[in-house]
């Protein structure tokens, strides 16, 4: 196994290791043979949160034992894979305690397109915390939040031409918005994998 570092600023750039005598807030991303294992966010020069990406077969008490207690350990877990998508169940731990619980869905270039919480103790859906994400590029990108009934609540834009929040009665006359260029995946809640029924 061939275990590498890199580091990124705050907006995501690839930044040196003489580039952080200058930066206190910066994320440490350690890859194994190539990927991405554990991302440790620091602001202020001190840890703040670590992502860490599990394999199946690894202790959820034994990774969270690698950290700190008083901050938030984000670990991810494959599930299972659909075709170009990845389901990735997440799981938040602070001071050892299971904190949150939800499922993630990555398209094939690796980008979140799907959010949901479940409930922490049977791990169901909790109605009305869908969102789902469409990009642009990875700076700019619509997220929609979903109603319980499945229907849009409001967009959130960082797309230059309609940056901002937008309930659903405003997307029709809202200027460069066009669903034709979104897609029927994004009107509903459902479905979670997109080409599939709902």
């Amino acid at each position: 196994m061939i275990t590498t570092i890199e580091y990124k600023n705050i907006f995501g750039k690839g930044i040196t290791k003489q580039q952080l005598l200058v930066t206190d807030d910066y994320i440490e991303i350690v890859k194994v043979d190539g990927n991405v294992k554990i991302e440790k966010s620091f602001v202020k020069g001190k840890l703040g949160h670590v992502t860490y990406h599990r394999e199946i077969n690894e202790i959820i008490q034994d990774i969270n034992a690698k950290f700190p207690n008083d901050i938030t350990i984000n670990i991810r877990t494959l599930n299972q894979n659909y075709g170009n998508y990845k389901m990735i169940d997440e799981e938040n731990y602070f001071n050892g305690e299971l904190s949150y619980v939800g499922q993630i869905l990555k398209d094939n270039n690796d980008r979140e397109i799907f959010f949901q919480s479940l409930d922490k103790t049977n791990k169901s859906p909790i109605p009305g915390t869908i969102s789902k994400c469409y990009y642009f590029n990875d700076d700019e990108y619509y997220t929609f939040d979903y109603n319980i009934d499945g229907s849009i609540n409001e967009m959130n834009s960082t797309y230059h031409m309609n940056r901002g929040s937008w309930y659903h009665f405003d997307l029709n006359d809202l200027n460069g918005f066009n669903w034709s260029e979104v897609g029927n995946y994004y009107l509903n809640a459902y479905p979670i994998i997109p080409g599939t029924p709902v």
